[in-house]
């Protein structure tokens, strides 16, 4: 099966991994502040942080590294996110 077209592939500014491990450092730093897409790669997922929503801070999962990378801001999106969409939804 051929490749795709270029023009229809994610570039990395649109899908990448928030772990500096898994993404090339380099162009995470590059390209960083323009991802949409981001994968949380590992067992430990956005949802098993605490959010406290009245002072929009995450309070992370025992034993998790998130603090030592951008992680932690990232995860606090993800439920800015998901509490607005609650919301939304009515829940």
């Amino acid at each position: 099966m051929p490749f795709p077209p270029m023009e229809s592939a994610f570039v990395m500014s649109c899908c990448t991994a928030h772990d500096t491990v898994y993404t090339v450092a380099p162009s995470f730093t590059r390209f960083g502040h323009d991802t949409k897409i981001i994968h949380f790669i590992g067992s430990i997922k956005p949802w098993q942080h605490r959010y406290l929503k009245d002072v929009d801070a995450v309070i992370l999962y025992p034993g998790t590294y998130a603090a030592q990378n951008a992680a932690q801001d990232y995860i606090r999106r993800w439920w800015q996110v998901y509490t607005s969409l609650e919301q939304v939804r009515g829940g």
